[in-house]
């Protein structure tokens, strides 16, 4: 079965005060109490990666990770290599979430990621079944998304939504309307659509999954179907019934706002812009496909204009463009209808921000003296876990703020980290588990926890 993981984050986030206060005598401030235990459990070597992890899974006692063409089991507990498994090809396109029972699909070629779509067990670290793409679609701009029964491959050239047991297919449909182009597809299938006046033309260039399927739909109406002649296009957000490809609802964001991300699924809440390849964000709450509340980002994380593009670009792995992955995106968590939202500024100032999705409104709002950065890592029953970056090069440590953002108790250290939105992190079993660079490109693997130690910081 796969292990229960806590929400994920992927970038800053987290606060807690700092004890010492750099005063009189000079002392310059202190990031962990001494006492804190803790620190570094196990670590893998950067050098022998192949560079930033297309995804990561936790299944059972073990974690999967993705680099190149390769998936890579370690056991949680030691950081030991469990198995290792090189698929074909020089390509390889992942889903962000695996099924309940470990198992996931991917694409993986030569060319592209649609010449071999396969069924992976993490568990047993073997292949199952391989199939192609269906002919009518192009490999480029290749997604895949899971539930637990069934996976949804998107492309330029359409959609289509499979069994997981043998592949086979439930739904398909080709994309007549290119979103980049903004015109109609350039494709065998859309070629073959006659064009009518007043129909609406749609690609799918987005995909989520986990416990269903969400697909985000770029739609545009002919006009004049001789020109051909099109509206300026909207954006659609529906959701799939995995076991059949119906679609359950669909929900036409409004005239001027468009789907950059989904930040959460449970609830659900989305990132939307103001113009179709960047401009301003906010948050919309969904449900029952419909939207119930928006709140502009600036308002809950406090940042201007310049400090909101790099926070989003900071807490999402590929970029808000079309075509891009969904549910990518970290340093906002959930728990129930409270979001917590982290916000570091260009000055150094960090805070950790708690909105009431209900009413919009923001509870409160938590910022320490010498905070540096931080990563939200998610929530349990007893409050918000956070990663504190050290001061200068003090080790960081791992704290769990209380719901009402008061007080932070500090759980274990970690060494001096500062983590970027390319991190990937997990909270399992009381540790924190991390992808992260540590030098370049290459990507170490490391887990902390209270048993753990910390290096003394190198001496000038």
């Amino acid at each position: 079965m796969l292990a229960v993981v806590l929400v994920l984050a992927l970038a800053a986030g987290g606060a807690w005060f700092f004890l010492g206060s750099g005063g009189d005598d000079g002392a310059p401030p202190v990031a962990v109490d001494p006492d804190t235990p803790g620190g570094r459990l196990w670590d893998t070597d950067a050098a022998d990666d192949a560079g930033q992890p297309s995804g990561t899974w936790f299944v059972d006692d073990t974690l999967v990770r993705a680099t190149g063409t390769t998936l890579t089991a370690y056991g949680v507990a030691d950081g030991a290599e469990r198995w290792n498994l090189e698929l074909e090809g020089a390509h390889l396109c992942v889903p962000t979430t695996a099924t309940r029972d470990g198992v996931i699909v991917v694409g993986h070629g030569d060319s592209n990621c649609g010449q071999n779509i396969t069924f992976v067990d993490l568990a047993a670290g073997e292949t199952g079944w391989s199939r192609r793409l269906e002919p009518q679609q192009s490999p480029l701009s290749f997604r895949i998304a899971m539930t637990d029964t069934a996976y949804a491959v998107q492309t330029i050239g359409g959609w289509t939504v499979h069994r997981i047991t043998d592949g086979e297919v439930i739904s398909s449909g080709g994309a007549v309307y290119n979103v980049l182009n903004q015109d109609v597809n350039d494709t065998d299938f859309a070629r073959g659509v006659e064009l009518v006046q007043g129909a609406e033309i749609c690609a799918v260039d987005g995909v989520a999954g986990g416990e269903t399927l969400l697909r985000r739909r770029t739609c545009a109406t002919v006009t004049d179907p001789a020109g051909p002649e099109l509206t300026d296009p909207f954006s659609r957000l529906e959701e799939i019934d995995p076991d059949s490809g119906d679609t359950r609802w669909s929900l036409d964001l409004p005239e001027g706002r468009w789907l950059s991300k989904i930040v959460s699924k449970a609830p659900l809440v989305l990132l939307l812009r103001d113009d179709q390849f960047g401009g301003n964000q906010e948050l919309a709450v969904v449900e029952d496909g419909g939207i119930t509340r928006t709140v502009p980002l600036a308002a809950v994380a406090e940042l201007d204009s310049s400090e909101l593009a790099g926070f989003v670009e900071a807490h999402c792995r590929d970029g808000i463009v079309v075509y891009e992955p969904l549910d990518d995106c970290g340093g906002i968590v959930t728990n129930g209808h409270t979001l917590y939202v982290s916000a570091n500024a260009t000055m150094g100032t960090s805070q950790v921000r708690a909105l009431d999705l209900a009413t919009g409104e923001v509870l409160w709002s938590y910022e320490p003296e010498y905070v540096t950065r931080h990563l939200l890592i998610g929530t349990d029953d007893a409050g918000i876990l956070a990663h504190q970056a050290g001061y200068r090069d003090e080790p960081g440590q791992v704290v769990r703020l209380t719901p009402d953002g008061r007080t932070a108790d500090p759980l274990f250290r970690t060494d001096d980290l500062i983590l970027p939105g390319m991190t990937y992190t997990a909270w399992t079993d009381g540790n924190l588990v991390l992808a992260a660079a540590e030098s370049g490109e290459e990507f170490g693997l490391t887990a902390y926890g209270t048993e753990g130690t910390v290096a003394e910081p190198a001496q000038p």
